[in-house]
């Protein structure tokens, strides 16, 4: 585990991100060959790696912006009532080649070290996690995606809101080897196909 030194939303994290195949882009990665977002996200990392500028960041809508806004208040939360130091990070690469990465919401410290993923979704959606229980589907890969990264063995995944009857929902995801197995496979082959974008990219560049 290499931990970046640029602290996350800064345009250094952002520079760093764009050439490298990140946790939160697992789903995409793990697609059809053929899918939209997969072939996006490819040809997108691709321009990012020859022209070493990062891809324009997506459209944030009132929600998403009202949810990066609380996830410092989010933290603090988690922190007090589950009484662990959480240690917040850059990005953090797999090994030195800083190919795949994942930028976690921070880090758990202590005897028992984990990752902490942070949601502050819409009071509709939070309600609904809390019903639910356990960790959502959609962020499965993810969460698995960041403990292959940072090699811990749980991530406590928390959903909060200040509005609700309760504040936070929080469940311990464990490390499932057998998930794991499974985007590396994928994550190396897509890797490999970059690769090869990449050179066809440069060439076109070049004119050949």
């Amino acid at each position: 585990m290499i931990i970046s030194p640029y602290e996350q939303g800064t345009q250094e994290w952002l520079n760093a991100r764009s050439t490298v195949v990140t946790a939160s882009m697992i789903p995409a990665v793990m697609a059809g060959a053929t899918t939209k977002g997969r072939i996006g996200y490819m040809r997108n990392l691709a321009n990012s790696i020859v022209t070493n500028n990062p891809a324009p960041q997506g459209y944030a809508n009132a929600a998403m912006q009202e949810g990066t806004r609380r996830e410092p208040e989010s933290r603090e939360y988690y922190a007090l009532i589950s009484r662990n130091t959480v240690k917040e990070v850059g990005l953090i690469y797999l090994d030195e080649n800083k190919r795949i990465g994942a930028s976690v919401d921070g880090l758990i410290e202590g005897d028992d070290p984990g990752n902490l993923e942070l949601k502050n979704p819409n009071l509709d959606t939070h309600l609904g996690y809390i019903l639910d229980g356990g960790l959502p589907s959609t962020y499965v890969k993810q969460v698995q995606g960041q403990l292959w990264v940072t090699g811990r063995s749980y991530c406590d995944f928390v959903s909060y809101h200040p509005d609700a009857f309760q504040m936070m929902h929080r469940y311990r995801v464990e490390r499932d080897e057998d998930m794991i197995r499974s985007i590396k496979k994928a994550t190396y082959l897509f890797i490999a196909e970059l690769d090869m974008m990449v050179e066809t990219f440069r060439k076109l560049q070049n004119g050949d």
